[in-house]
């Protein structure tokens, strides 16, 4: 009876180390998978970044010469171009003005 629970006993053992073992290599199948991916994705993150750094700076490029175009086009113009179009001098004008709402403005609980 003895040698019979022995043996069930070593049998049992047995297929618990191999459960073990196979879980045990699972996991870390499993954990190598997730570490290459999450270290990919962080790759393509990191190239992403350059390559929206690169396009920024492009952009920036651009829109610099166009500021300076328009800085350049506006000092241009002189009173003739604007005749040339149509534009006529003021004659009469107006301003409005509006009295305050209040005479002093004032920190509340005072």
């Amino acid at each position: 009876m003895k040698a019979l629970q022995a043996h069930i006993l070593h049998i049992d053992y047995e297929t618990f180390e191999r459960r073990f073992l196979w879980g045990l290599c699972s996991s870390a199948i499993v954990l190598g998978t997730l570490y290459s991916l999450f270290v990919s994705i962080s790759i393509t993150n990191i190239v992403m970044r350059e390559e929206i750094g690169q396009t920024t700076a492009e952009i920036e490029e651009a829109l610099s010469g166009l500021e300076s175009e328009y800085l350049t086009r506006t000092n241009a113009i002189q009173k003739e171009y604007a005749y040339s179009l149509g534009f006529v001098d003021i004659t009469n004008t107006a301003y409005v003005t509006r009295a305050p709402r209040f005479e002093h403005l004032t920190v509340a609980h005072e």
